[in-house]
């Protein structure tokens, strides 16, 4: 009896241990009611806000929110910038009112009511190009004050480009982005290419008719 005895204690002494050591690692690797909610209602309040890698990152396994994942500070991709691509690729866009990337499809499957453009050739050719410095830019130069300060040395690149005022001030507004409380903030230069296809199209069929009515001169002076 006294073997027996003493065998049962040490099979309750084991399985407390177990016990223990469980309930500790669930305790280290898991997160409490409390912290659950608080990382529904706010996921910075748990989440990193920093994830650094020295590979490649994925968002396999990302903080999500159903399906999308979420960021809620800036999206950095440091070696985007040289990292060459030349394969096959699409060009990125980012959702106004969402920040989602993704691209936008030029193909006649996903369109309807297509007319021809109607686009004032001579009205775009009045927007004047500039060459300007970002007011940011020459504060990392001149304004010890400024967080981006940098130092006297600092080369402020020369700038070029439109004005989306003029832009918007010449009705363009198509090619216009405009900021929360309507003020015209930037210009979609990637559909840019539209107005300048119309003001080719205008030169070529300009061109055509020039080349026509010198033709006509040219028989009238023969005939003569």
């Amino acid at each position: 009896g006294t073997s027996v005895n003493s065998l049962v204690d040490q099979v309750q002494q084991a399985i407390a241990d177990i016990t223990t050591t469980v309930t500790a690692a669930i305790d280290a690797n898991s997160y409490t009611r409390a912290e659950i909610n608080a990382l529904v209602a706010s996921p910075g309040a748990i989440a990193p806000t920093t994830v650094t890698a020295s590979g490649s990152m994925s968002t396999a396994g990302a903080l999500t929110t159903g399906s999308d994942t979420v960021v809620g500070g800036q999206l950095r991709a440091l070696d985007a910038v040289t990292n060459v691509i030349t394969s096959g690729r699409y060009a990125t866009w980012i959702e106004t009112a969402t920040g989602r990337f993704g691209n936008t499809s030029s193909s006649r499957r996903y369109k309807q009511d297509i007319t021809e453009a109607q686009i004032d050739a001579d009205v775009f050719l009045t927007i004047v190009p500039f060459v300007f410095h970002y007011i940011a830019e020459v504060r990392k130069r001149d304004d010890p004050m400024f967080e981006g300060y940098v130092g006297p040395d600092y080369v402020v690149a020369d700038e070029y480009g439109l004005m989306a005022e003029d832009l918007h001030a010449a009705g363009l507004t198509p090619w216009v982005y405009y900021d929360a409380a309507g003020l015209p903030d930037s210009v979609n230069y990637t559909m840019l290419v539209v107005p300048l296809l119309a003001v080719a199209r205008a030169e070529k069929a300009a061109r055509a008719a020039l080349e026509e009515r010198v033709t006509r001169l040219e028989s009238l002076m023969e005939g003569h």
